[in-house]
């Protein structure tokens, strides 16, 4: 996880989660994301790798067919 805290926010201030999903792996996915204000400036920009992992044998496993073409669906 990276994430750059580039501005204040203000109490009650109305945000928006902007999010794309610039690589989709096998196991992993990564979310890019912006904090952004009612007025276009973005506030806080992240991104995050997520995996997939068995929770057994605490190894990586492939994400399920039906997460992996909903995510990519919305591409």
């Amino acid at each position: 996880m990276d994430i750059d805290f580039l501005k204040g926010a203000k109490l009650d201030e109305e945000l928006t989660v902007q999010t794309t999903v610039p690589e989709v792996r096998r196991a992993t996915l990564t979310f890019c994301q912006d904090l952004v204000n009612s007025e276009g400036d973005v506030l806080c920009r992240a991104t995050v790798k997520v995996a997939c992992v068995d929770s057994e044998k605490m190894k990586p496993k492939s994400i399920p067919k039906s997460i992996q073409s909903e995510i990519l669906s919305e591409r």
